[in-house]
């Protein structure tokens, strides 16, 4: 099963490049620990508390990919029987594939994720936060559990019920097809709020303890609109998960068409997304609503540009590339930082300013949606 899992892996991400992801989680996890505790007004309880919580959710994403979708594996990587689905054929137990199952994802994920994961704190606070480390493997066992239990019992979501071809009308077919594909994988659109959901509680762990951006507490809902924007980047990678572009090599469609397909359906699924957001955010912070709508619509606009035109239909693949991975941060910084920046010294007064800056960089990524595939020269599909 660890074999199994390798493989699986290495096919979607490209084995060298993905052999070096624990490396990543381990620069990342030093780089963090260190900057929470050099530079936070956080210390080395908070640290651990922060990695037993993650240790849960790690547990919980994990347990549900594995055991609930099968059939977006076989969209990706074609017909494939994996040992846990493989009861009724092999003279072995569910109950014995089960419980291997689970051991290969402590082992697996161990080496993957919770090793590099633990370096940071320990390297930086010391032996202070072995219980915790020893509580966040717990944890992440506990969330494998759980998950079990939850990918077991018969849930209907409600984006399963509420979505249908009729329903979508408005939709391109292709558009509609990539819809509903999300809306009716194992989770439905509940995995897009989850991933949102820890970049924002990233953002703002950051904006809450580290002195250094506090500046963007001044204007703070209006701050928070321009990382909206990046933080859409998960719903791109979600729409282009479930199929590739072989699945249409016998029908009479362009790479092109796909690709328009992809932008409509995460236009269609952000924008809602992003302005039930902000009017959620306006809650707690009553100031520059409308400009931050404009803000954050922008820059979903901007990244969807973005994202399309470095990385075309495979952003789950391509991102893991170190070079494409730091053109996609270079161009996005170059619109991200210099609005946040100006967030902080905002006031009523720059409405226009603002407004005319947003506007400038909507109007250029609506023509890079429009012109990118034909400038670039996408290849048609042989039908």
């Amino acid at each position: 099963m660890v074999k199994e899992e390798w493989r699986t892996h290495s096919t979607l991400y490209r084995g060298a490049s993905f052999a070096t992801f624990p490396l990543v989680v381990a620069a990342f996890s030093l780089a963090f620990s260190w900057l929470t505790l050099t530079y936070s007004s956080l210390g080395p309880d908070a640290l651990g508390t922060a990695i037993t919580a993650l240790g849960g959710f790690l547990g919980l994403m994990v347990g549900s990919i594995g055991f609930s979708s099968k059939d977006a594996m076989e969209n990706v990587l074609g017909p494939m029987n994996l040992l846990i689905y493989s009861s009724r054929t092999l003279p072995i137990s569910e109950r014995r594939l089960v419980f291997d199952f689970l051991v290969k994802d402590v082992i697996y994920y161990t080496g993957l994720f919770l090793v590099p994961i633990a370096v940071g704190p320990l390297v930086f606070a010391g032996t202070a936060l072995l219980a915790d480390v020893a509580t966040m493997f717990g944890l992440f066992s506990a969330g494998l559990l759980l998950s079990l239990v939850v990918s077991r019992t018969t849930v209907t979501l409600p984006s399963t019920s509420l979505l249908s071809y009729r329903r979508l009308s408005f939709l391109s077919p292709l558009s509609k097809k990539s819809v509903l594909d999300l809306s009716r994988s194992s989770g439905g659109l509940i995995k897009i709020l989850f991933s949102a959901g820890l970049l924002t509680g990233f953002y703002w762990f950051a904006v809450l303890n580290f002195p250094a951006t506090r500046g963007l507490l001044s204007n703070p809902l209006l701050s928070f609109s321009v990382v909206i924007g990046t933080i859409n980047l998960s719903i791109y990678n979600w729409i282009n998960r479930y199929d590739t572009i072989d699945e249409y090599s016998y029908l009479p469609v362009e790479e092109n068409s796909l690709l328009d397909a992809k932008k409509e359906a995460y236009l269609f699924i952000a924008v809602p997304l992003t302005l039930f957001v902000v009017l959620a955010s306006y809650v707690l912070y009553p100031q520059n609503l409308a400009v931050s709508i404009i803000s954050a619509v922008t820059t979903t606009v901007f990244t969807l540009a973005v994202a399309a035109g470095l990385t075309g239909l495979e952003p789950n693949e391509k991102l893991f590339n170190s070079w494409i991975f730091l053109k996609f941060t270079l161009v996005n910084s170059l619109v991200v930082v210099p609005l946040l920046i100006f967030t902080i010294i905002y006031r009523p007064e720059m409405l226009w300013i603002y407004t005319g800056l947003c506007g400038a960089v909507a109007l250029a990524s609506s023509v890079s949606l429009v012109f990118r595939n034909q400038k670039t020269g996408w290849k048609v599909v042989e039908t």
